[in-house]
């Protein structure tokens, strides 16, 4: 559990480096947290040749397939938001 955590942090300070508006990204403490921004950084993300954080990225997408995906909203929830 702590290392899982640690891997998310350096992954998520990782990514959050390259972008050039990292002032004003909102920066998660908790573990769920994490794994949502890191999935929402990787969905704007541009492939990247001999990207240096590919192992990296590839354990969060294979070891957390749940979060390696965007949020998506259940279709009853999206249904009952529109009345």
């Amino acid at each position: 559990m702590y290392t899982t955590r640690t891997r998310l942090r350096k992954l998520l300070a990782a990514l959050i480096a390259e972008r050039e508006d990292s002032q004003l990204l909102y920066i998660p403490h908790g573990e769920s947290g994490m794994r949502r921004m890191i999935a929402a950084l990787l969905v704007m993300r541009p492939i990247v040749e001999n990207d240096p954080l590919a192992e990296q990225i590839r354990w969060f997408k294979t070891d957390q397939p749940e979060s390696a995906s965007p949020i998506s909203v259940p279709e009853s929830s999206s249904r009952s938001a529109r009345r």
